[in-house]
C-alpha cells in the first residue's frame, strides 16, 4: 500500500484486485460497456488525438517503383478528435460498530468494494449506450419490415444491408463487425421466421440448438460476423421506498452494427469505432480503490474512482451502421 499526495489516504492494492475480479465478471454477466468501448491508456487528462477516416481504407496507392529509383509516399492522413478525461468516484462509509456487529457474516470492506464497482460500471455502461445509440450522432436506417412483426420482419436482410455498407465504406469484412443490440430487440429478432428458418439450415438437430435457447453466439454464427453483445442491464431512477421505475440500459429499437477493438489498449490506428480513453496518470487501474479514516463519522470510508472519457475513434458512419429496429 502507497499514500497518495492526499494525507492519510491509502491505495488498497487488496480490494483493488478484489474490484478488478468483481469488474471482470460482472461484466460479462450483466455490462458490454467495456467490450463496446475497450479501455485505452493516456498519458495526459485531455488531448488531441487520431480518427480513423475513409482514406485510411480504400483509398489505393501506386506501389511500382519509378524509374528513377523512388518509391511512392503515401499521406498517412488521420481526422482528429478531442478527449477530456472526468474524474467519477462513489465512497462507502464501513462503521465500526456495523462493522463489528456484523463480522462474523460478512466482510464489509469486499461487499462494499463490489457494491462500488458495480455503481460505476453501471454509470459508465449508460455512457457508453448514450455514445453508440445515437440517432442524432449516427444516420438511422429503417428496417424493411420492424422486427416486432416476426412472421415478415426480415432483421437478417437488414443487418446484412448494414454489413455490405460497412463493407463497402471502409473494407472491413462481415467478421470483424459486431452486432450491439438491447435484450428486448434480441428477443424479437429471435422470433422472428426470417431467423428460425436460418437456424434449421445452420445447426443440425443434433447440435441441440433449439428456437426456444438460441444465443448471441448463435446468431453470429448465423450471420457470420464477430459477436453479438447483448445488453441487459437496468436501472432505476426512483428514490428508495419509491416504487421501482426500471429502465433498460440500452433501450429498444435501435441497432448498432460496428467494427470494435478486440482488447484493451489495442492501437488507435487500427480500426474501432469506440474506446474509453482511461487517464493512467490519475487512475492506473478501472477502477482505483482508496481508504481513509473518518474521525467524525467513526469509520472507515471506501473510495472506488476512475478518470475517463468515452468517445468515438472513427468517423461517424464508417465503421458504423445504425440500424432501428
Amino acid at each position: 500500500m502507497g499514500l497518495r499526495p492526499e494525507s492519510g489516504v491509502t491505495l488498497r492494492q487488496d480490494l483493488s484486485a478484489v474490484a478488478y475480479e468483481y469488474a471482470d465478471e460482472v461484466a460479462r454477466r450483466s455490462f458490454i460497456g467495456q467490450r463496446v468501448a475497450p479501455l485505452f491508456g493516456v498519458a495526459q487528462d485531455e488531448a488531441a488525438y487520431p480518427i480513423i477516416s475513409r482514406e485510411n481504407f480504400l483509398k489505393p496507392e501506386t506501389d511500382a517503383r519509378a524509374n528513377d529509383g523512388t518509391y511512392n509516399f503515401i499521406d498517412g492522413q488521420f481526422g482528429s478528435g478531442t478527449y477530456k478525461c472526468e474524474e467519477h468516484g462513489l465512497s462507502s462509509l464501513l462503521d465500526d460498530r456495523r462493522k463489528k456487529k456484523y463480522r462474523n457474516f460478512i466482510d464489509f470492506e469486499e461487499a462494499d468494494t463490489r457494491m462500488l464497482v458495480h455503481k460505476l460500471l453501471l454509470n459508465h455502461e449508460r455512457r457508453v449506450a448514450s455514445m453508440v445509440i445515437n440517432a442524432t450522432t449516427f444516420t438511422a436506417h429503417a428496417p424493411a419490415t420492424v422486427w416486432s412483426t416476426s412472421a415478415s420482419a426480415t432483421p437478417t436482410t437488414d443487418i446484412e444491408t448494414g454489413l455490405q455498407t460497412i463493407r463497402q465504406g471502409s473494407g472491413m469484412p462481415p467478421e470483424t463487425v459486431s452486432l450491439i443490440l438491447s435484450h428486448t430487440d434480441f428477443v424479437e429478432m429471435c422470433k422472428t421466421t426470417d431467423v428460425l428458418n436460418l437456424v434449421s439450415y445452420t445447426f443440425s438437430a443434433n447440435q441441440g440448438v433449439r428456437p426456444a435457447i438460441l444465443k448471441p453466439m448463435h446468431i453470429a454464427t448465423i450471420l457470420g460476423i464477430k459477436e453479438v453483445l447483448v445488453g441487459v442491464s437496468a436501472y432505476d431512477t426512483t428514490e428508495e421506498g419509491v416504487a421501482v421505475s426500471a429502465s433498460g440500459v440500452w433501450g429498444t429499437g435501435y441497432a448498432m452494427l460496428a467494427v470494435l477493438a478486440d482488447s484493451a489498449d489495442q492501437p488507435l490506428e487500427l480500426p474501432s469505432a469506440f474506446r474509453t480513453m482511461l487517464w493512467t496518470e490519475d487512475s492506473p487501474e478501472f477502477p482505483v480503490m482508496e481508504r481513509y479514516y473518518d474521525n467524525d463519522r467513526r469509520g472507515e470510508v471506501l473510495r472506488a474512482r476512475l478518470d475517463s472519457d468515452e468517445v468515438l475513434t472513427a468517423d461517424a458512419n464508417l465503421l458504423t451502421y445504425l440500424l432501428s429496429t
